[in-house]
């Protein structure tokens, strides 16, 4: 059974954070695919797809992934992420609510 690879989420989410790190967008959604295959609802890995997804320029792709990571995770980062890329998809109304949900989140 060799060839069943486990996924260490953190060694995936290093991976895919380096990866951006040095720009290579491409292998980053790879291995946050590979990530997302076996935790679909992975928090930290969706709000990495799609950071991924704008890095693309697919804001479409990259508002799934930021309500998923939303979601399992409400938190300043990720209603930050949600919200600036609602307001780019011309949806004003979503992009203040969660704007404001990210000021009510934050630590400071």
């Amino acid at each position: 059974m060799a060839f069943f690879k486990k996924v260490d989420p953190k060694k995936q989410i290093h991976l895919v954070i380096a990866q951006m790190n040095s720009g290579d967008y491409l292998d980053a959604m790879k291995s946050c695919e590979k990530l997302m295959q076996k935790f679909p609802r992975h928090a930290e890995g969706s709000r990495l797809m799609g950071q991924v997804c704008e890095k693309l320029g697919n804001d479409r792709k990259a508002s799934g992934f930021f309500r998923i990571a939303v979601e399992e995770k409400p938190i300043y980062a990720n209603y930050l992420a949600y919200g600036n890329v609602c307001r780019r998809l011309n949806e004003p109304g979503k992009a203040s609510e969660l704007l404001e949900k990210a000021l009510e989140a934050s630590p400071d």
